[in-house]
């Protein structure tokens, strides 16, 4: 009876130890958190993969997606897609706090015919939940913690320009600004610009689409050296154009989106008037003063005024067809007049493409 009773007291002590390690071996004690975060992400793969977007709001969108967006429009939105996911590859999770970016690769084709996939690249974020890691629609444009080293003049028009973006953002919303969204938005962290000594006196600056030279983490602009005799506001209505580049490059790595040559350098020359328009009364004054009062005298005015000069005609053009009320008539005229300009001005470099 006491053997009896000593053997059922050693089961029960093996039938312990061997659950716990059954639990051991299946906790997440026993992986990092950047192995859990991966784990995570390939079980949400083979959910998309198989369509089961249901199973994927449930269990791996975070709760605040969730009052964003019901099950049934999650769902809808998913499966109308015309793009075919083929795969996603993962290059590096860096995890902060309880947030992990993600840095993928993802090939895609069209539902209709995939004989040509792209392969897009692009940072996604999942946030720790409840102790388990679950996905967010967020997707910033840039991960790094650091800025780049330059010239003290370039860093601080870059900062000009984030801070005119800022600026123009909460005057659109300012009652929605979401201090995240600025955040995913910035990607001043990401651009190295340096002086070069260009060859074409009409390059003045130039941004690499090359993905040999650019890629996301790094996106390269070169601005000839001549700027270096000019001040912090010429150098930052520049960076406003090749920021624009920037920026698409950073859209086609996303989603695959292309413009043609006269589409791209339209949009950037808007993004210079823009920047312009945006500047204080003050700062307007302090430009119009570099101006010459005759118009003889307009051929010695140094590349980057010249530049600004031609854009307050194409300007002047708009308010004088649309008058001074009418918003929407004076923007769609001033599209209107950069793209006629954009189309003289760039014609030769545009044949390159």
């Amino acid at each position: 009876m006491m053997k009896t009773k000593k053997t059922s007291i050693i089961l029960t002590i093996l039938l312990a130890l061997g659950f716990g390690i059954f639990y051991l071996i299946n906790s997440s004690m026993l992986f990092s958190e950047e192995q859990l975060v991966e784990k995570a992400a390939k079980e949400y793969s083979e959910l998309r993969d198989q369509g089961k977007y249901n199973k994927i709001y449930d269990n791996f969108l975070v709760s605040k997606e969730k009052i964003k967006v019901s099950k049934s429009e999650y769902i809808k939105k998913r499966t109308s897609s015309s793009v075919k996911i083929i795969s996603t590859e993962i290059l590096s999770i860096n995890i902060s706090d309880d947030i992990a970016y993600l840095d993928t690769i993802t090939r895609t084709c069209p539902k209709t015919n995939c004989s040509q996939p792209k392969e897009l690249r692009a940072y996604y974020v999942w946030e720790k939940e409840d102790d388990e890691w679950k996905i967010t629609s967020r997707l910033p444009l840039c991960i790094r913690e650091k800025p780049y080293e330059m010239a003290p003049e370039l860093s601080r028009a870059l900062s000009i320009n984030f801070e005119y973006y800022l600026d123009s953002y909460s005057k659109q919303s300012p009652a929605s600004v979401d201090p995240q969204d600025v955040k995913d938005s910035d990607f001043t962290n990401c651009v190295f610009i340096e002086y070069t000594n260009s060859s074409d006196p009409k390059t003045q600056g130039r941004f690499f689409f090359d993905n040999s030279i650019s890629s996301l983490e790094k996106l390269v602009i070169q601005v000839d050296s001549s700027y270096k005799q000019y001040d912090d506001l010429a150098i930052s209505i520049l960076l406003a154009h090749e920021l624009q580049h920037a920026l698409e490059f950073i859209e086609y790595s996303y989603d695959g989106s292309t413009l043609s040559c006269i589409e791209s350098e339209t949009r950037a020359v808007m993004s210079e008037w823009m920047f312009l328009a945006s500047l204080s009364e003050y700062e307007k004054q302090g430009l119009s003063q570099r101006f010459p009062t005759t118009p003889d005298k307009l051929n010695q005015l140094p590349q980057p005024l010249k530049n600004v000069w031609d854009l307050i005609q194409l300007s002047q053009s708009a308010s004088q067809k649309c008058g001074s009320h009418n918003t929407s008539c004076y923007w769609n005229e001033m599209d209107a007049n950069v793209g006629k300009y954009v189309r003289d001005v760039y014609k030769d470099e545009c044949k390159k493409y």
